[in-house]
Order: structure tokens, then C-alpha cells, then sequence
């Protein structure tokens, strides 16, 4: 019986050991301070963007929460894709063009 707690007694000191052990390494871990990030919010130039069909003139969309890019890509509500080919102020010109079906996916869905 004695040989049992003794065991008992190692092993609780051992885990007050590694308690301590953590204890003490582990502030050296994690910083003191959680230094914040400062972020400046990006301001558009405009209020809002207007997108017109290149060819037509026709007004696709209004945007008021981004920029807009040489590059961006949008859908109308009858599913015709146009790609912006150019800004001049806040007027975005876009161009309509096929999109390309995904060859990736498999005809099993």
C-alpha cells in the first residue's frame, strides 16, 4: 500500500511542475497588448457610379458603394453578363459579352 502512494505523490508533483512550468512560460507566448490594426476606410472618390451599356448608352446599374474598375464584371436581371471597359469620372462603360461555361464541373449534378 505504501508503494501506491508514493506514486500518487510523484505523479502530483510532477503535474505541479508542469502547472508551474506553463505558469510561468506561457505570458511569454502571448502578448501583453493586442496591437490594433488602423484602418482607414476607402472613400470613393464619387458618391455613386453609374454603369452604362457601351454600345446603347442604356444605364445597367447604379453603384454607390465601391469603386468601380476596368475589369468588373456584372449581371443584369435578364441574365446578359457585361464586363467595364472603361471609367471617365464616375461613369463606367461596359461591354456584354458570352460567359463561358465551367468545363471543371461534371454533368452529374
Amino acid at each position: 500500500m505504501q508503494f501506491v502512494g508514493k506514486n500518487k505523490l510523484i505523479f502530483f508533483l510532477i503535474g505541479i511542475l508542469v502547472i508551474g512550468g506553463i505558469w510561468y512560460y506561457a505570458p511569454g507566448f502571448f502578448p501583453k497588448e493586442l496591437k490594433r490594426i488602423e484602418q482607414t476606410p476607402v472613400v470613393p472618390p464619387y458618391k455613386y457610379y453609374v454603369i452604362q451599356d457601351e454600345a446603347t448608352g442604356t444605364v445597367l446599374m447604379y453603384v454607390s458603394v465601391v469603386v468601380v474598375n476596368v475589369g468588373d464584371e456584372l449581371v443584369t436581371d435578364t441574365g446578359k453578363w457585361y464586363r467595364v471597359v472603361r471609367v471617365e469620372g464616375n461613369i463606367a462603360y461596359a461591354r456584354q459579352f458570352e460567359k463561358q461555361q465551367d468545363t471543371n464541373r461534371s454533368n452529374s449534378e
